[in-house]
């Protein structure tokens, strides 16, 4: 994920499927009209033999996978150290030998470890973090481009067909999850 932002940052690259929007991605990207998914930004834990889960102020070490945009202002919070972490796969890995407290990231990622690791519980912590919508993201030089526009028409008709939502589906998340993805028009429940 990291290299393939930077190929599109150095015009490698034309487009980047799925970037969340950010200030600082602005800067290099040119973001799609429509967002294709909405996702939740979690702290995940493992559960532990008990099954009662922790506290999140128990938390003092989190996993960041690199180049994710999280959320959170996790980096302004007090007592807080954040780990870079090549992938979310090796964070969580950490996580569940107690390197780190916690791995921010979103159901999909910890669903797809899920089912490669069907013997372990990991649940998300606290509140939501952010909630983040994903983007095609288009080099600024691709940007202008007849082909960007003939791109974002073709993609913006994907997002009406049923394929759409056969993608969707697909994709869900694991069953404890609370709120997480289901479409792009998915409003979030208030959090109590």
């Amino acid at each position: 994920w990291p290299r393939a932002q930077k190929e599109v940052e150095m015009r490698q690259a034309d487009i980047l499927i799925g970037p969340f929007h950010t200030p600082e991605r602005e800067a290099w990207l040119d973001f799609s009209r429509e967002h294709f998914y909405v996702d939740q930004m979690w702290l995940f834990r493992p559960v532990p033999d008990d099954g009662r889960m922790p506290e999140e102020s128990s938390i003092s070490t989190i996993g960041v996978p690199l180049g994710w945009a999280v959320g959170g202002d996790l980096d302004k919070r007090p007592g807080i150290r954040l780990e870079t972490v090549r992938t979310v796969d090796l964070a969580l890995n950490l996580v569940l030998s107690g390197r780190l407290d916690a791995v921010a990231a979103h159901a999909r990622a910890v669903a797809r470890y899920h089912a490669d690791h069907p013997d372990i519980r990991l649940l998300p912590v606290g509140r939501p973090l952010s909630v983040q919508r994903s983007y095609m993201g288009f080099s600024k030089l691709f940007a202008g481009t007849l082909e960007r526009r003939l791109f974002e028409a073709a993609y913006e008709s994907l997002l009406t067909d049923s394929l759409y939502g056969e993608i969707l589906a697909r994709n869900k998340p694991f069953p404890e999850m609370r709120t997480e993805v289901a479409t792009r028009g998915h409003r979030f429940p208030p959090t109590p």
